[in-house]
């Protein structure tokens, strides 16, 4: 009879739910833990550190340190030398690498630029026909440093502030065909240089962490100073020139 009445009351607190309840609950009687409160493991390092890098929420916006190149076109006014002291300004587009190394918000570079000029002119007559060939060129090397002064919240959009200083020269040289004698075109001493500097504000957008396309803009200063020493005298000229420049390109990160 008593184990017609516990078969009976196992059976009814199994229909009710009880059972099930009762079996679960530990030894000293604490409910069982849920699956919402199971202990989540503790950050690692490196998960820390992409938080603070901004690699979290999202994906990284940008590669923060990495060896860098910057391809440019640009507005440009280069110094074409035809003789040892006589220049003509020039203008037009052309390009600029800069290359270096980028650590978070600072960028240090160094650019390099060439220009290159010919002039050819020949004379024709009964007598014989002569050839005149001058050919100048010039280079520029301009360390530099651009800055992110503000950066946007999502790590992709940066105002930067940019300054970049070049040192350059020039170097012609002039042919005759038939070869003149010296008394006839004498070549004097002389010595150039050229001072370039370029400041201002500028704009960066990282498509991909790697990638980025740039617009800087500012004031963009040219010195070029020449000298030749002949036998009437040092004669010495001095061009300037202060423009406005611009400057679009793509910039990666490695």
């Amino acid at each position: 009879m008593r184990a017609h009445r516990s078969f009976c009351l196992a059976a009814a607190l199994s229909l009710c739910g009880i059972g099930p309840a009762l079996a679960q609950t530990s030894g000293d009687g604490s409910p069982p833990a849920s699956p919402s409160e199971s202990t989540t493991p503790a950050p690692s390092a490196n998960e820390i550190a992409a938080a603070s890098s901004g690699e979290s929420g999202g994906g990284m916006k940008q590669k923060m340190n990495g060896v860098t190149v910057a391809l440019s076109l640009m507005t440009r006014s280069p110094f074409v030398q035809t003789s040892g002291t006589n220049s003509f300004v020039g203008s037009g587009i052309a390009g600029e690498m800069f290359a270096g190394y980028k650590l978070d918000r600072f960028f240090f570079g160094l650019g390099f630029s060439i220009d290159h000029a010919g002039n050819s002119t020949k004379l024709a007559s009964a007598a014989g026909y002569s050839t005149t060939t001058t050919e100048s060129t010039s280079f520029l090397i301009s360390p530099g440093v651009q800055i992110a002064a503000l950066r946007a919240a999502s790590g992709r959009l940066e105002l930067l502030g940019t300054a970049q200083f070049g040192f350059g020269r020039a170097v012609t040289s002039r042919s005759d065909e038939p070869a003149l004698p010296n008394n006839v075109s004498p070549n004097f001493p002389n010595t150039n240089f050229h001072l370039n500097y370029q400041f201002g504000p500028g704009l960066r957008f990282f498509f991909i962490p790697q990638f980025a396309l740039q617009l800087l803009s500012g004031i963009e200063g040219d010195h070029f100073f020449a000298s030749q020493d002949a036998p009437s005298g040092l004669r010495s000229d001095q061009i300037n020139t202060v423009s406005i420049y611009g400057k679009l390109g793509l910039l990666g990160v490695f």
